[in-house]
């Protein structure tokens, strides 16, 4: 978990600094003038990589900055009234898993090896489309930190709470390898 919070507090610094460039210029999507709202955002990979960690605070920042276009209608509507808290995929997707809690539960919080229900669906990172809903009715159960599904979902889910809503996007080598992916995902019952 503390690498978890040196890596966050990481991003902050680099956004707060601008991310300079190699040859020590300041480099940005965002304009000067309008710095990127704060989110509380977290990237996971570890050991920390200062190169990784700027490139990846740098993908959040313009992201944060990106107004949704078409292709994401569904995932608003999805997301109902915390779609305003969506961080909404713009060029190529970031290289490590993003997670973003758009509702914070509180239930109890995940520990490895709890049994988990959870209502999800996913995009493909690129067009919009999506490729995967379950909901009301047909719960996704899987045993938590076992690595039953999608390789960025243990590593995504850590820390939620029953109850949560969280944004997780995963590139292709964190998902299914062909495809980068982008999760909303409801964390309904916690069983340990």
């Amino acid at each position: 978990m503390k690498i978890f919070i040196a890596i966050a507090l990481l991003a902050l610094a680099c956004l707060v600094s601008g991310c300079g460039g190699a040859d020590g210029t300041a480099t940005s999507d965002a304009p000067a003038s309008s710095p990127a709202p704060e989110r509380d955002t977290t990237v996971l990979e570890a050991p920390p990589d200062p190169k990784r960690e700027a490139a990846t605070a740098a993908w959040v920042r313009a992201a944060a900055a990106n107004e949704p276009d078409s292709r994401w209608r569904q995932l608003e509507k999805e997301a109902g009234p915390l779609a305003g808290q969506l961080i909404f995929p713009h060029g190529p997707p970031p290289r490590e898993v993003v997670v973003r809690d758009l509702k914070v539960g509180d239930g109890r919080p995940l520990e490895p090896g709890d049994g988990i229900g959870v209502d999800f669906s996913s995009y493909d990172y690129r067009t919009g489309e999506r490729t995967q809903v379950y909901s009301a009715g047909r719960r996704l159960l899987y045993q938590y930190g076992t690595r039953q599904t999608v390789k960025a979902w243990d590593p995504g889910l850590e820390g939620m709470r029953e109850g949560g809503v969280r944004e997780l996007i995963a590139p292709s080598k964190w998902a299914y390898g062909s495809e980068a992916l982008v999760y909303l995902i409801k964390l309904n019952a916690v069983e340990g």
